[in-house]
């Protein structure tokens, strides 16, 4: 319906995002190590600049999984356009590419934080376990997966506003994160189950009652 359209891109301060970038053509957007890095500096660099939260990430060679929460300085299409555009620049000035380097724009959905937090976390750390890359996520090089298990956060990921979702005490906190992944890893399903959720939602998850909530927060009916 129309809503769903237009739903695509509603933003608010607060508003979580699960967002997936994606190489044209299925390419590859990382090429070698120092690539990898270039993306989180200018991850860590956009993060300052506009002030958002971000709970999860996975950089994958053809693509990335982000869990972000925006604050009130920037919109999610200024972050990711912000982050984009710079990457895109360092890439295609380093291989002399030609075209375009991301696939369209990059996709969003809009996230009930209060239902999905920690359950979008687990999803983008399981990536490279689905795609057979590693057999554990912590053994990913490039993902937020260790720094939940060491229960770390650095300048680059908050894990607190998860990890505190599972207990109070950070040794516990780590434990029962790692007892969550070993679930993930045995529930084959559950991971299947995630992902066709995640493709088919028409730009929100949540209940209905989030939905109406987003309505009204933004104004569009």
């Amino acid at each position: 319906g129309k809503i769903m359209g237009r739903m695509k891109r509603i933003s608010f301060p607060g508003a979580l995002f699960h967002i997936t970038v994606r190489g044209n053509n299925k390419e590859k957007i990382f090429i070698d190590d120092r690539d990898y890095q270039r993306y989180f500096e200018l991850l860590k660099r956009y993060k300052e600049e506009f002030a958002f939260h971000l709970y999860a990430y996975v950089l994958m060679p053809n693509h990335t999984h982000l869990l972000i929460q925006i604050g009130e300085k920037a919109d999610i299409s200024r972050i990711m356009q912000s982050i984009n555009t710079a990457y895109t620049k360092f890439f295609v000035l380093k291989y002399k590419r030609i075209g375009h380097l991301f696939q369209g724009r990059f996709h969003s959905i809009l996230v009930d934080k209060d239902e999905y937090l920690s359950t979008l976390t687990l999803y983008i750390h399981m990536n490279p376990v689905r795609a057979r890359l590693v057999e554990r996520p912590e053994d990913y090089r490039w993902s937020s997966c260790k720094n939940y298990l060491s229960g770390n956060g650095d300048s680059l990921v908050d894990v607190d506003d998860v990890l505190s979702l599972l207990s109070t005490t950070s040794e516990e906190q780590r434990r029962m994160y790692k007892k969550l992944i070993e679930v993930e890893s045995v529930q084959k399903n559950r991971q299947a189950y995630l992902k066709k959720m995640i493709e088919n939602s028409k730009g929100v998850l949540g209940s209905d009652d989030f939905i109406k909530r987003v309505h009204s927060t933004s104004g569009t009916k």
